[in-house]
């Protein structure tokens, strides 16, 4: 397994590898993460690829380790060519990248015997503007890195009547939640609200001046909590509220953890909605946030709605967790030449 990041490292690639890569499928597995990337590290990493012997490779990618080196592309190219082995890419992202980062990716998939999507969007938007691609495709949907609780508290056994869980850095959405829970005070001042996040390394300077700039909605903060403790806090609350820039995704792992945990799901829509994830959350406009999420507060069938709503969604899905995900590499690494576990 390559991966451009791993934990500590505070990265949803590297969080997700990490619970691959800690099932009983993949116990003997070789992991390969580096922190240098640069085209003069490739010799080395392709010692340690070789030294390995493996007789199929996955990439995790894109990965914020890698940033845009072209020392992936190499690596997969040896690889293939002259190692002759399998290549199978886990593809996280595609379509929000611009012509540039698709590029980079193309580069990658060109050289890939199979690729996993984690949703069907991303798989069917590959494919139609990738019509000769000849590598086997499979769509192997994302978990949370969050467990479901025991017991799922009812809407009105809540505590929290508002809570924001995810990255606090730029272009998260994290400043239109404090935005808004600004907004729905004035509206009702006994809200009870909570944030739970992780604050990645570099991004600690964008805290201090939210600090300055909302000095009054910062102190119901819980940084770096642990599993267990985000699971209570999400099994405590009543609506989330997810302001995702450019809209709800099925691959937001803070929306699978929010919702599996009975939390009434607010974002925005956006190009990246299938029939199945807009029934699980409630659409609000942008602007008229705190308005929309106080009539939902209020209304506790319609809470209650989209409570149910949230956790249908996790229903009949085709993996259920880490255990199946690893599983489900294997079969693709199967359908490409016939490898077994």
């Amino acid at each position: 397994m390559i991966t451009g990041v791993l934990p500590p490292s505070i990265c949803g690639v590297g969080d997700y590898t990490k619970n691959v890569l800690s099932t009983e499928t993949c116990k003997n597995w070789k992991v390969l993460s580096n922190q240098k990337w640069g085209v003069i590290h490739i010799f080395s990493l392709l010692k340690k690829i070789m030294s390995e012997a493996p007789n199929v490779v996955f990439l995790q990618y894109p990965a914020e380790g890698y940033g845009w080196s072209l020392t992936p592309h190499f690596i997969l190219i040896y690889v293939k060519y002259f190692m002759k082995q399998t290549v199978v890419t886990v593809l996280h992202e595609y379509s929000s990248f611009k012509p540039k980062g698709k590029l980079f990716i193309n580069l990658i998939l060109s050289k890939s015997d199979g690729i996993i999507f984690t949703s069907e969007f991303e798989r069917v938007n590959f494919l139609a503007k990738n019509v000769n691609s000849k590598a086997v495709t499979q769509v192997i949907p994302i978990l949370s890195n969050i467990r479901p609780p025991e017991v799922v508290r009812a809407c009105f056994d809540r505590d929290i009547d508002l809570i924001y869980f995810g990255h606090i850095r730029p272009n998260k959405g994290f400043e239109e939640f404090l935005r808004a829970v600004s907004e729905i005070q004035i509206m009702r001042p006994n809200l009870k609200y909570h944030i739970v996040g992780q604050i990645p390394s570099g991004y600690e300077s964008f805290c201090d001046v939210l600090k300055i700039k909302y000095p009054d909605y910062l102190s119901c903060t819980t940084v770096n909590a642990s599993p267990d403790d985000v699971t209570e806090l999400l099994n405590r609350s009543k609506v989330c509220f997810l302001p995702f820039p450019d809209g709800i995704s099925e691959r937001r792992g803070s929306f699978l953890a929010a919702s599996q945990c009975g939390c009434a799901v607010v974002s925005y829509s956006g190009p990246w909605l299938t029939d199945r994830l807009k029934r699980a959350f409630m659409a609000v406009q942008r602007n008229n946030e705190a308005q929309e999420i106080v009539q939902l507060m209020t209304s506790e069938s319609v809470l209650e709605f989209y409570q149910l709503s949230a956790l249908k969604y996790h229903e009949n899905r085709n993996v259920n967790s880490w255990e199946d995900v690893a599983c489900e590499y294997l079969k693709v690494a199967e359908a490409v030449n016939g490898i077994s576990s």
